[in-house]
């Protein structure tokens, strides 16, 4: 049974979600999902609610990064980077 590409980029952004049942809930839901269990995607389901949350976390920490970092250009002599933070 394939596993849609919405669910795989789901887990692969919760894969950052530093816990340490994540990869027990990526099996459960994946396990769930072929054999047939569609609502494990569902926020109403507890691994769906689950996944969201650490999925919603990890996007919400991961766009707070990019508004604070700052990036400047060096000299291009330097060769590549073209931009760094500071």
């Amino acid at each position: 049974m394939a596993i849609p590409r919405e669910l795989l980029a789901r887990l692969k952004t919760a894969a950052c979600f530093r816990a340490p049942d994540r990869w027990a809930l990526f099996y459960r839901v994946l396990w769930r999902w072929t054999q047939g269990e569609r609502r494990v995607i569902h926020p109403a389901d507890a691994d769906g609610a689950l996944l969201a949350q650490r999925t919603d976390s990890v996007e919400r920490e991961t766009g707070d990064l990019l508004m604070l970092t700052l990036f400047r250009r060096r000299d291009p002599s330097m060769g590549p980077p073209e931009f760094v933070g500071c």
